[in-house]
């Protein structure tokens, strides 16, 4: 099946599910299927719009996709095309003093910025002389206002890449915002800038991913999507992208991204597939994404005028000690809580005014300044790690180390902010951290450290090691060991480990009790170490040495790696670099942080990105 059959195919499943009431998306997959959509279903859906409630940018992407791409349709009745044309005129697309329902829509994430930005600008560009209520203004001239925005914010991605790095969940709205820039635009520069950032989304999936999991460490994710990779969008988009696996193999259809893409004229690019689909390869990679707030001035902003601050919304530093003040005063003035926390951040910076404190600059744990990240990827398995990233900080949903190896067989460690696994606790049992570990990977090796003296709901950590994954299993003293096919995983735990007796983590949770741990995983594979058993014994022949929260490993492959709370990464004695990484630093790509140039090569070929 070729990837336009698998597109007609995808389109053709989705709409043919058992009705899905009041889901857009569904009611799209429909038109595009050429079958006429529910009426009634799709004006109920323009209700969550109208009250403003969160993730209306979601809905209104999919309605103006298909207002582009049937205009003339008859699977719309035309009162549903008027009710739509209504809604897209009165809707608000960016805070301000005209707006309805601030509070209830959310616009001050990363991927929101850019949905709601690109939704006003093809409203706009869709009835240019039509009277928009929010901006008091026509709609070419709403576009000429907010197309340089989208300049800055794909610039901007181009050359620091993703604040929520690697998300396994937002990814998905990204492309969605970019396939609408690129279909639908109608402007060169703008169709050019985002097929090239779409070109780096796809190479990112094809080098960060395990058969078809986009199982690297996340900025943000959830926990079903770490758990089941048949729930995560991003495996659905390299299912249509390049086959890897069968699309009827993903428990969620319905996802935005996806939908955009099997409607979508954008063409992947040959040499990124190739990539993807070689799983023989075994390589390392090192990159650097997002940005600090003190980095504004090189993107020509800075930290007194509205309009920048939204910039530091993309990677989340509402309360930021550079912006908190006038975060609260533009709070205030539009009616609309970016975060409850910049409030009493506010009342904390002037206390230490006060008092002649250094502040932190930003406690808040939502909080994506730069990462420097690290992905080591076999055959057998891929493992991954942001490297010591705000150790001690608190966490939101952070995906801070995994290792992966075949069908879900994953593992990882967390400091739980509660005993909950709702979306809405962030962070939860499993979903981020509560505390950040110090943790950093060398190879097939993660080194993972916490220290939670502090005040803290849950006072231990604890691994993800679901037995049931595993073809074997065994545990020996403070190690625990894996087996699936071919790959190996070994576990330390400093202070030992229990199993849980949660009734749903039974098998799955491994927990110790200590307030401070260290944590080691050694990956291993059936073409190094011979036998499973093999690997146990290497392993147990290796010393372990802690004392206190600093550990020296004599690593099978790496020889001794030494870690601690403070102080260097060193192997065999030599300080190792964890930060201060290349965007992309890998054998297919080389790119500066900040240059917004990237050179692809690949069995001899050669692709080029640039801004």
């Amino acid at each position: 099946m070729n990837r336009q059959e698998r597109y007609r195919y995808f389109l053709e499943l989705c709409s043919s599910l058992p009705k899905c009431e009041s889901n857009i998306s569904y009611e799209f997959a429909r038109v595009a299927s050429g079958r006429h959509a529910d009426d009634k279903e799709v004006m109920k859906a323009l209700q969550h719009m109208k009250m403003r409630l969160d993730c209306g940018d979601f809905r209104i992407s999919v309605i103006l996709r298909i207002l582009y791409l049937y205009p003339d349709t008859e699977l719309l009745e035309e009162e549903t095309k008027e009710e739509i044309r209504d809604l897209l005129l009165d809707f608000d697309y960016w805070y301000g003093e005209n707006v309805k329902y601030p509070g209830s829509q959310i616009i001050w994430t990363e991927n929101h910025v850019m949905l709601f930005m690109t939704c006003e600008y093809l409203a706009a560009r869709l009835y240019p002389e039509e009277h928009f209520r929010f901006r008091n203004k026509k709609g070419a001239e709403i576009a000429e206002d907010v197309y340089g925005k989208i300049i800055d914010w794909m610039d901007l991605k181009l050359k620091v890449g993703f604040s929520e790095w690697d998300s396994n969940c937002y990814t998905d709205e990204n492309v969605l915002s970019l396939l609408n820039i690129y279909d639908f635009s109608g402007d060169t520069l703008l169709k050019r800038k985002a097929k090239a950032l779409l070109d780096i989304i796809t190479f990112s999936l094809a080098i960060n991913s395990y058969k078809g999991n986009y199982c690297c460490t996340h900025g943000r994710t959830y926990m079903n999507l770490v758990f089941r990779k048949d729930e995560a969008s991003t495996t659905l988009l390299q299912s249509l992208l390049w086959g890897i696996r069968p699309v009827e193999e993903q428990k969620s259809l319905l996802h935005l991204g996806s939908l955009a893409l099997a409607t979508s004229s954008y063409e992947p690019q040959p040499l990124i597939e190739k990539i993807a689909r070689d799983d023989t390869l075994v390589f390392e990679d090192f990159e650097q994404q997002s940005f600090d707030v003190e980095d504004a001035p090189l993107f020509g902003k800075g930290y007194e005028e509205y309009e920048d601050l939204t910039l530091f919304w993309q990677n989340m530093a509402y309360s930021h000690i550079n912006i908190v003040e006038k975060m609260c005063e533009m709070c205030e003035k539009f009616g609309i809580m970016v975060n409850t926390w910049i409030y009493p951040d506010r009342l904390y910076l002037q206390r230490c005014r006060k008092q002649s404190i250094d502040p932190d600059p930003c406690r808040l744990g939502n909080y994506l300044p730069r990462v420097n990240k690290v992905t080591y990827r076999t055959p057998d398995y891929l493992l991954s790690c942001a490297q010591d990233f705000r150790k001690g900080k608190h966490g939101f949903q952070q995906h801070i180390w995994q290792a992966t190896l075949a069908d879900d067989a994953v593992i990882f460690t967390t400091h739980p902010g509660a005993l909950e696994t709702g979306g809405e606790v962030r962070p939860n049992l499993w979903t981020g951290n509560y505390f950040h570990p110090r943790a950093v990977q060398y190879r097939d090796t993660v080194i993972c450290i916490y220290d939670l003296e502090k005040e803290c709901r849950v006072p231990y950590s604890h691994a993800y090691f679901p037995r049931e994954k595993f073809d074997e299993v065994y545990e020996v003293g403070n190690w625990i060991f894996g087996r699936k096919d071919c790959g190996y995983v070994a576990l330390y735990s400093q202070n030992g480990y229990e199993w849980s007796d949660r009734e749903d983590w039974k098998e799955k949770e491994l927990i110790c009790r200590s307030r401070k741990n260290i944590w080691i995983c050694q990956m291993g594979r059936q073409e190094e170490y011979g036998s499973f058993l093999r690997f146990i014994s290497r392993i147990l022949e290796s010393e372990v040495d802690c004392d206190g929260l600093a550990v020296c490993y004599h690593s099978p492959k790496n020889g001794v790696m030494s870690l601690g709370w403070e102080g260097a990464f060193k192997v065999e004695g030599k300080e190792i670099s964890i930060d201060h990484y290349k965007r992309f630093d890998n054998p297919f790509c080389q790119s500066e942080y900040l240059s917004g140039k990237y050179v692809i090569t690949y069995g001899g070929e050669t692709l080029t990105i640039e801004m």
